[in-house]
């Protein structure tokens, strides 16, 4: 019987996509799974958005998680940080939102000019968790718990 050849691995199908070198047929994925880069942060491909951690009850998500997550190992990264998942298509919000980290707490934390820190707690975290949930990966509890990660919005 003729050998059918295997589907790409998240990173080099995620590689291929990037970089217009798929043979693998993507036309229809509408979710990815994507590493960090060597700087340790996360290249979205243009046109597609980053899926918020208070979205993963949501069927359809839970539906690509089993088709994404191909054994512990990609469960694992998932689950230190290391691989995030995206969708196709923009992000419906019209702020702009990023992490900023410190080694120590207590130390500043570089703001670019026309940003300013949002100070959140467990009293307004739920309001601000739909428009900051896309950044989330779950390694973040202790930084964010511990005052060294926050997040600022575009003023």
């Amino acid at each position: 019987s003729p050998r059918r050849a295997l589907p790409p691995t998240t990173k080099q199908w995620y590689q291929r996509r990037v970089h217009g070198e798929c043979s693998y047929n993507i036309a229809m994925a509408k979710y990815l799974l994507i590493p960090k880069n060597a700087a340790g942060d996360f290249d979205v491909p243009g046109g597609w958005s980053r899926v918020g951690l208070q979205e993963m009850n949501n069927p359809e998500i839970q539906a690509a998680m089993g088709s994404l997550f191909t054994g512990p190992g990609v469960v694992d990264a998932f689950n230190k940080g290391d691989l995030v998942m995206v969708r196709e298509g923009e992000s419906q919000s019209q702020e702009e939102w990023r992490v900023v980290k410190v080694s120590n707490k207590g130390d500043p934390f570089d703001v670019p000019d026309g940003w300013e820190i949002i100070e959140m707690d467990e009293t307004n975290f739920g309001e601000y968790m739909p428009k900051v949930g896309h950044l989330i990966t779950p390694d973040m509890a202790p930084g964010m718990e511990g005052g060294t990660i926050k997040f600022i919005k575009k003023m």
